[in-house]
């Protein structure tokens, strides 16, 4: 709980195994395995918590700018400015997994190049050996060590595969959160709902935005205020 707020700069993070709860919270990362609870503002910071991110309570209670990311849903009295700021929000998915996934994702892609050109090398030396019938003594021992960091390789691929499918059935279970704005949502944000995505080029008013999956699409309701 911090009494007042948080104001940071792009280095500031935040981390908690529960709730995080502020007055306001400007220019800072934040990263909560429970809920993060604002009164006044959340402004230009990026945003993680793995249930809820709520502004309540507050005269303006409102988020402009950065990435507020959420498994369960996100609430505030308003959401954008009347400046178009980008504002990023995202929820359905555990902020932790998703980040975790996309990390995977990028490190089985950096290991297949890697593999690629460790095999490259180790096809041109097979082929050397070959034409020759054999390799120099420090040719030979590069082969070897070619082979066993490809091997290493291919199973350090086979592990990350292996994590991502469980953190994909994961995500498949995961029920969809929603967005809801007492006051307004504004052009220039951008909701997303699990793996579907709203750009917002009009006002909204009292609005709750949910994904309809028999539609694949989001779509917008009255406003009702979500449990926490």
């Amino acid at each position: 709980v911090v009494e007042k707020g948080i104001l940071g700069t792009a280095d500031t993070f935040v981390r908690a195994s529960g709730d995080i709860t502020a007055k306001f919270v400007e220019n800072s990362n934040l990263f909560s395995e429970g809920n993060v609870l604002v009164t006044e503002a959340v402004l230009h910071s990026n945003i993680s918590a793995r249930h809820n991110v709520v502004l309540r309570e507050g005269k303006r209670s409102v988020v402009i700018g950065g990435v507020t990311r959420a498994g369960g849903s996100v609430a505030a009295r308003t959401i954008g400015s009347d400046v178009a700021t980008k504002t990023v929000i995202e929820v359905g998915y555990d902020p932790t997994i998703r980040s975790r996934t996309q990390d995977i994702e990028r490190e089985v892609d950096l290991n297949r190049k890697n593999f690629e050109s460790v095999k490259q090398g180790i096809e041109t030396l097979n082929k050397l050996k070959e034409k020759y019938g054999a390799l120099p003594a420090e040719k030979e021992e590069l082969l070897k060590k070619l082979v066993t960091t490809a091997r290493g390789i291919a199973e350090k691929i086979r592990q990350l595969q292996r994590e991502l499918l469980d953190l994909n059935r994961r995500l498949s279970d995961a029920k969809p959160g929603v967005i809801v704005a007492r006051d307004r949502v504004l052009a220039g944000c951008v909701l997303t709902i699990m793996n579907y995505t709203m750009q917002i080029d009009k006002p909204y008013s009292f609005v709750r935005f949910y994904l309809d999956q028999s539609a694949d699409d989001i779509k917008f309701t009255e406003f009702k205020e979500i449990d926490i």
